[in-house]
């Protein structure tokens, strides 16, 4: 890799602004003695229910981490349903109303809110007006609109992404019993596997679940972004065994975004770890098991849009098959026409002291 752990690419397979509305708690209704409590899970399943005279409103909790976006989506599915969408925080405060879609007026979206603080944060959906009829609430991490859910299971779902088997003599893919599998065969090198739908994104939050199985002993995994179409140029995301992230730019020759910087927030010895990346504009805020290690402006961007790819790499220095899996693929990106609630601002790394 770049830096003093340059890897060569042997393998690539390439097959409005929306208004948050931030105001005090005593201006926004708590729940209601009447109302619906439960949970809801990112990336879950919507939630749903009937809001009337008898339960004029929902109430749904859920745990969220600070510096980690979070997106919340409402939808009135029958009735004269007016629905009303607000997010409060751990204290209470109301911090965000849902704003109407402006292609779909019956559903309510608050779009890449990134969370000041760790807690427990709650969601309250009320029927307007003496309105009625029955909705549903999901929770997204990321941004509000869902491109990809990928649990690389059978079966037909317009969520999922196809992954045609790839072998090299360096570097073989493939899905096997629910996760992609990555196998790097030889040392130094660093595979990127690319579904065989390819999308232009420009603006995302990706997140994947990834299992090291075996391993020479140094390894690396991450995300490829703004991969361009049919060539071998792309950013590249990049987790490592010694606990530290990087970023570079590929285009034939390594270009140095954010150099290899630790993290007290990678756990270097963790073997299944969930690893995630939100992209606004030219700016990359990087998660381990859900907690921000840093944040890096690309002030002179190589790409603003490109498609996805999945990358695992290994060392010049050690002899040894690494074996990685993929699972739990999710791609989010902002609610159209908007573009992203939460700017990111002036960009900079958390460093080990």
């Amino acid at each position: 890799m770049p830096g003093q752990r340059r890897l060569t690419i042997l393998a690539l397979i390439l097959a409005l602004l929306l208004s948050m509305q931030a105001v005090s708690g005593a201006a926004l209704a708590g729940p209601d003695t009447q109302g619906v409590q439960g949970q809801l899970a990112l990336f879950g399943p919507p939630v749903q229910g009937l809001l009337d005279a008898n339960t004029p409103q929902a109430t749904y909790s859920f745990h969220a981490r600070a510096g980690q976006p979070i997106s919340l989506r409402a939808v009135a599915l029958s009735g004269d349903l007016s629905l009303d969408l607000v997010l409060f925080g751990p204290d209470g405060d109301g911090l965000a109303r849902g704003v109407p879609a402006l292609s779909a007026p019956r559903t309510l979206i608050i779009d890449a809110f990134i969370p000041p603080a760790d807690g427990t944060y709650s969601v309250i959906a009320s029927a307007l007006s003496g309105s009625s009829g029955q909705y549903e609430v999901r929770l997204l991490g990321g941004y509000a609109e869902l491109a990809v859910l990928d649990d690389f299971s059978n079966g037909f779902d317009p969520l999922r992404l196809e992954w045609s088997p790839f072998v090299t003599v360096d570097v073989a893919a493939d899905v096997v019993d629910g996760a992609l599998g990555i196998q790097v065969l030889n040392r130094g090198r660093l595979g990127c596997v690319e579904p065989d739908q390819w999308s232009a994104y420009r603006d995302l939050y990706i997140q994947a679940d990834f299992t090291i199985e075996d391993t020479p002993g140094y390894h690396e995994y991450g995300f490829a972004l703004r991969l361009a179409r049919g060539t071998s140029a792309f950013y590249a995301l990049i987790f490592s065994s010694e606990g530290d992230w990087a970023l570079f730019y590929y285009d034939g020759a390594w270009h140095t975004v954010q150099d290899w910087t630790v993290s007290p927030a990678i756990d270097a010895s963790d073997r299944t770890p969930r690893i995630g990346v939100f992209v606004q504009d030219s700016t990359f805020r990087v998660y381990f098991n859900d907690q921000e290690v840093g944040v890096i402006t690309d002030d002179r961007p190589f790409a603003l849009e490109g498609g996805i790819g999945l990358v695992a790499g290994t060392s010049p220095d050690e002899q040894g098959i690494l074996v990685a899996y993929v699972d739990n693929l999710a791609v989010t990106t902002p609610a159209a026409p908007y573009g992203a609630m939460a700017h990111a601002g002036t960009a900079e790394v958390n460093s080990a002291p």
